[in-house]
């Protein structure tokens, strides 16, 4: 931000009396002074090439503001601005919502992907994650081809969450089953919902997670299998999975808290 005449005249002042071959050339205190009358010069030309130099910044700022880099992080972002049951305008010679409405932003969680010379663009709502309406994702997909750049090809998804059975053999010490069989469950539960929209589910993840758990010694996680929207089959899984819809939940009665059924405990 460009400084005031006082603020210049000052700083030039204090090096003037720092400086003593120049201050002794000061001795004159007329107030026309031609040293006097060389500041005044120098301060009024320092501060309009600090007012320009502030022009010249916003002129920059708003060339960079309006650019559309198109990267993944900027679908995201764009995807992320969808209101559901707001109409789009020309801002600024760009498409864009006239009045920002919070409360009708309904994506709250994006992942990119390049595939196949497409866009991919898979999304949820809610902090729990949940599959957009079909009128929602009309509306979103809708969205997504006007603020995309013309010729890019975007496939808009959200459905519902992939599906996971699987069984867990514990192992730990005889004074820690009990807790185990009760803090297992928990670590279940949430290891889904914390892995980031459209991640892996990588089997030896969930087993580190067990591990970190007090009293256990080892867990093995096996017989995983996998299924997803519009399909009947459930797929084995051996070591990794990526997930169609982009997300995972344990199948639908799927008993994780009772022992001996899918969750076995054994001492070691």
């Amino acid at each position: 931000m460009a400084r005031t005449e006082s603020e210049i005249k000052q700083v030039i002042n204090d090096s003037i009396a720092a400086d003593p071959a120049v201050s002794a050339l000061t001795t004159n205190t007329s107030a026309t002074a031609i040293w006097r009358l060389f500041i005044g010069v120098f301060v009024r030309s320092i501060q309009a090439f600090e007012i320009l130099f502030d022009l010249f910044k916003s002129d920059v700022q708003l060339m960079i503001d309006s650019m559309r880099p198109g990267d993944e992080l900027w679908v995201a972002q764009k995807a992320k601005e969808y209101q559901h049951g707001n109409s789009l305008s020309i801002v600024d010679g760009k498409p864009a919502y006239a009045t920002i409405v919070p409360a009708n932003r309904i994506i709250t969680q994006v992942a990119v992907v390049n595939r196949f010379g497409q866009v991919w663009v898979k999304v949820v709502k809610g902090e729990a994650r949940a599959a957009l309406t079909n009128s929602e994702l009309t509306g979103f997909s809708s969205y997504m081809n006007r603020v995309m750049f013309a010729g890019v090809e975007v496939i808009c998804i959200s459905q519902a969450s992939d599906k996971i059975k699987l069984k867990v053999d514990v192992y730990g010490n005889a004074s820690s089953l009990e807790a185990l069989k009760l803090a297992v469950p928990d670590v279940l539960r949430s290891f889904f919902p914390a892995l980031q929209l459209d991640g892996s589910f990588q089997l030896s993840d969930l087993e580190s997670e067990l591990k970190k758990l007090e009293g256990c010694n080892d867990a093995v996680v096996y017989d995983v299998e996998h299924q997803w929207q519009g399909e009947s089959v459930w797929y084995p899984v051996t070591r990794r999975v990526s997930p169609v819809s982009g997300w995972f939940e344990f199948a639908a009665g799927w008993d994780i808290d009772t022992p001996g059924v899918n969750l076995n405990y054994y001492q070691q």
